[in-house]
């Protein structure tokens, strides 16, 4: 098993953390759904809300869990460089690839329709993911609430 890095230098301001204590939490548990149904659950996923509309998301794999599946049950998750071996992964002010694959785009003629279908009545991509078992085509993985 290969270490988890831990001095990592962000490269931007889409990776580097927001500091202070965010005023929202919204939180999910990133799982590989198997072809017998089984769920393995692969990290966690937090949406943080901060003052002045600032927001981040932060992805934290269960590395130990991850070590040992195999490619046909996971292969990553989508946008987020796992070869680097982070212990969190920062998307800030920014929707990660993983979330703008499997959510509504606020441009989609039939959003109100989708949102009101789960129970929303706000724009919400994250809420919307937690409430449904919404997948990519190019993966198995879901999004269950913590």
């Amino acid at each position: 098993m290969q270490a988890i890095q831990t001095d990592f230098q962000p490269m931007n301001k889409i990776t580097t953390p927001l500091v202070g204590e965010p005023s929202y939490i919204n939180s999910g548990i990133i799982k590989a759904v198997m072809k017998n149904g089984d769920k393995i659950s692969v990290a966690q996923i937090d949406y943080q809300e901060f003052d002045e509309e600032n927001f981040q998301y932060v992805i934290s794999p269960y590395w130990d869990i991850v070590d040992g599946l195999p490619a046909s049950v996971f292969q990553g998750i989508p946008g987020i460089n796992m070869d680097l071996r982070l212990k969190d992964y920062y998307r800030v002010n920014y929707i990660p690839t993983f979330i703008s694959e499997r959510t509504p785009s606020e441009n989609r003629e039939d959003l109100w329709e989708l949102l009101r279908s789960v129970g929303l009545d706000y724009y919400d991509r994250f809420e919307w993911l937690l409430r449904t078992n919404m997948r990519s085509a190019n993966d198995n993985l879901i999004v269950e609430r913590r």
